[in-house]
């Protein structure tokens, strides 16, 4: 295959002959140059070929030793860059809009919806309590006659008669009198509550409310905000 290759064409016939041959062997003409010529062709095909490799291996050496420039043909090619945003992690942290970056949000207390008071639990909103002395009756037995109005005379010392034997004109002979105390009621005004079966709560003061625990009366509570989780941060997809 070489040899046939390296073979030339006679300028008669224009068949294959040897490179070295004067005369075609098939017509007989002389080759007169072709052989010379023949020479500096392939000597031109081995110069572009040598030149070729030597430029090839320059531009690999240029390229090798210069990093930006191959970062940038490698950019060129269709490769990837690093995201300067978010450093090739695909995620950038904003500040939370919920929020404004405070991780805190304010919102209407729900415990006494935002008036900043509850109905007093001792007394339920009524702001006074049963008296406890007089179970809310407002009065109690008389305590000089036990409830029963009456008390043992002092003239006759319950007897009903003096010392002749005659009726007690102090109690009519019934040995005893109507109390002074209660004026034979039997009761008595409650000291605790004056009478009115009911006193002022203790827990508010007769007000009825108390001021809301949850928001310490301010109407409004402070709570770590949902959507950053009280970092005032939060991750998006960029």
């Amino acid at each position: 295959m070489d040899k046939q290759l390296n073979n030339i064409l006679c300028k008669k016939c224009g068949k294959q002959i040897k490179p070295d041959s004067t005369f075609c062997p098939y017509c007989g003409e002389k080759q007169i140059g072709l052989k010379k010529s023949s020479d500096k062709g392939r000597l031109k095909h081995r110069i572009f070929i040598i030149a070729g490799i030597t430029i090839v291996c320059i531009l690999g050496v240029i390229l090798c030793s210069d990093p930006q420039n191959h970062k940038s043909s490698q950019g060129d090619s269709g490769d990837m860059e690093i995201c300067s945003e978010c450093n090739g992690e695909g995620i950038i942290t904003q500040t939370c809009f919920e929020c404004d970056g405070e991780g805190i949000i304010i919102q209407t207390c729900s415990e006494c919806d935002g008036v900043c008071y509850t109905d007093c639990s001792e007394c339920y909103g009524s702001g006074r309590t049963r008296c406890t002395w007089c179970l809310g009756e407002g009065d109690n037995d008389c305590i000089t006659c036990r409830g029963t109005g009456r008390i043992e005379c002092g003239m006759c010392l319950g007897r009903g008669y003096d010392s002749d034997d005659n009726h007690c004109f102090s109690c009519g002979g019934t040995g005893y009198t109507q109390c002074s105390m209660c004026f034979g009621n039997g009761k008595a005004e409650c000291a605790s509550c004056f009478g009115r079966g009911y006193k002022d709560c203790s827990e508010c003061y007769g007000v009825g409310r108390i001021e809301c625990s949850e928001c310490d009366g301010e109407g409004e509570v402070r709570v770590e905000c949902p959507e950053c989780d009280g970092t005032g941060k939060v991750d998006a997809q960029y």
